[in-house]
């Protein structure tokens, strides 16, 4: 398969994961620094509920990055900006390729 050919994203189903893997990618993602929940402080199983509402309500979705070889957990929302700034990035690697090839 060519990288043109390849997706930009993978979305991938809670349902596809093993319970294990699932958890822990809800884990990852719940535990990484930066992520804000607000001026509350939650406690970790309440910020698994809730992701997972958001997750089970389509409002988040896991996706597979096959560029970066990694997965995360996104608003649905985003997806489209994703592919975007994606496409954007494609598009300035073909004009520096065409230029440096002339």
């Amino acid at each position: 398969m060519h990288e043109e050919d390849q997706p930009h994203f993978v979305v991938i189903p809670p349902e596809k994961l093993s319970e294990e893997a699932f958890e822990a990618l809800l884990d990852e993602f719940l535990l990484r620094e930066g992520t804000d929940y607000g001026s509350v402080e939650l406690s970790l199983d309440a910020k698994r509920a809730r992701a997972l509402k958001q997750i089970e309500q389509g409002h988040a979705q896991i996706v597979y990055s096959p560029e970066n070889q990694s997965c995360t957990i996104i608003k649905a929302s985003e997806l489209p900006r994703l592919e975007e700034e994606y496409a954007q990035r494609q598009g300035s690697e073909l004009a520096n390729t065409q230029q440096e090839e002339s």
